[in-house]
């Protein structure tokens, strides 16, 4: 924002005398807006009112200023029918490479700099078009970036209202979609006015025979209870059970073997841990590892992963993560993935501004429309567990990926035995649960009678 901010007052300055007036007013304008934002924000951090979920009133931002007079309709349709957005992103690009090639040793060092994919300004329109939106359909609140910056993020919270018009003139509305469940997110935000009765739901389940796939909800290993919470998760008793218990499952499975962490930073923590014990060690012997990283290309790895399992015929294991790179978007079909591993449930952070904000909403209006204080933790639980639930259908759904895939899905995590859990889980791997198998050793047996069965075919 500050670097918008200079960045503005810098171009107004060298190229005022080529502006027409409306060009000038504008800018001014939007120099002022953003110093208004900059400062709130400076006061706010100072005072450590900026914690992640604080709501923010557009009245505060503009309190003891003008700001509250400017018209954010106006700015908003001249950032999008002007090309100020473009000629900005460029002046403050030449700016940065001059300031680099003034203090450089070595040029070399900023000619390749990419220039940026979405212009500040565009950003700063987006937020302006969140000023304008009524209160109860959004809000704005303070989070926290990547690196740990503090920013303002605005949360479309009911977006019914949006969808309203179209439900209403059309005479059928069809939501269509590869991995919808858990689907009460979609009734209840969508259009929460409707009765039951109206809304028809309808899952064709999946192609592949009832054969084609086992599903083992797995609960220990060795006497070892797998619980993957946030506080238990990282005992190095439970992480190095869960190294043995994987290698008697790639003793059972040939070919590929994904397994989706819930997060980059626990598989690092948990290979660390496997690299230290010399379980790593022992699971290269059976299968070659490769590891999905955060900032490496994942293309290069995959390329890598499916050349050794479909060029040479060799066994290979991929640690990937849940809503990384490999998680969507990716068919690991046959021999890549004849099995899929969930290491515990990938709950969102709990702590981050957006949840915190959508909990609150729904709290909210579970009061408005005369609900319990029972029911509006219900509703705000039920709304994370989808979130969960969604991430992991997306992931294990990678597995099958034609008419005569088959594969094995192993959910290791003792909350998987739960019913509430279960009534989540994708239909067409919900119908195929072998709940009776709830312990590793349990499963080996019939995992290697499934795979054996797959030969004579």
């Amino acid at each position: 924002m500050l670097k918008a901010r200079n960045a503005l007052k810098s171009y107004m300055k060298k190229f005022s005398s080529k502006m027409n007036g409306g060009n000038r007013i504008n800018i001014s304008l939007l120099y002022k807006l953003i110093t208004y934002l900059a400062k709130y924000m400076k006061k706010q951090t100072d005072a450590k009112m900026n914690k992640p979920g604080t709501e923010i009133s557009a009245l505060d931002i503009f309190e003891g200023t003008t700001g509250d007079l400017l018209n954010i309709h106006s700015l908003e349709k001249y950032l999008t029918k002007s090309k100020i957005a473009f000629k900005l992103e460029s002046y403050m690009e030449k700016l940065e490479t001059d300031e680099q090639a003034m203090n450089a040793n070595n040029k070399s060092s900023f000619k390749n700099k990419k220039p940026s994919s979405t212009p500040v300004l565009f950003k700063i329109k987006s937020f302006l078009y969140c000023l304008s939106n009524p209160s109860k359909s959004g809000k704005l609140f303070f989070d926290k970036s990547s690196d740990g910056d503090t920013v303002m993020t605005y949360l479309l919270l009911d977006p019914s209202e949006a969808f309203k018009d179209i439900v209403e003139e059309s005479k059928c509305v069809i939501l269509a979609g590869g991995t919808m469940e858990p689907i009460s997110d979609f009734t209840n935000l969508l259009f929460p006015y409707l009765s039951s009765e109206k809304i028809n739901h309808f899952n064709c389940g999946h192609i592949i025979p009832d054969s084609n796939l086992n599903v083992y909800p797995i609960r220990s290993f060795n006497g070892c209870e797998f619980e993957f919470t946030f506080d238990k998760r990282n005992g190095s008793n439970l992480i190095n059970n869960l190294g043995q218990a994987l290698i008697k499952v790639l003793t059972s499975v040939p070919f590929g073997v994904v397994v989706f962490f819930p997060s980059y930073k626990y598989l690092d923590q948990v290979v660390d841990c496997w690299k230290k014990s010399g379980l790593l060690a022992q699971i290269g012997k059976l299968k070659k590892v490769f590891t999905e990283s955060k900032t490496d290309s994942a293309e290069s790895v995959l390329q890598n992963y499916s050349s050794l399992i479909e060029t040479e015929r060799e066994g290979a294991v991929l640690f990937s993560v849940v809503g990384g790179k490999m998680s969507e978007g990716i068919n690991f079909s046959d021999d890549l993935a004849r099995a899929v591993i969930m290491v515990g449930l990938p709950f969102p952070n709990v702590f981050s501004g957006d949840l915190i904000a959508k909990r609150k909403y729904i709290e909210t209006t579970t009061f408005e429309n005369g609900g319990t204080k029972q029911q509006a933790m219900e509703r705000a639980k039920d709304f994370y567990e989808n979130i969960c639930m969604k991430a992991v259908n997306q992931s294990v759904g990678r597995a099958i990926r034609n008419i005569n895939d088959y594969a094995v899905i192993y959910l290791i995590d003792s909350r998987y035995q739960r019913t509430n859990i279960q009534d989540k889980l994708s239909g067409w791997i919900k119908k195929r649960l072998l709940k009776q198998y709830n312990d590793v050793f349990a499963t080996i047996g019939p995992t290697i009678k499934f795979f054996a069965s797959k030969k004579s075919h």
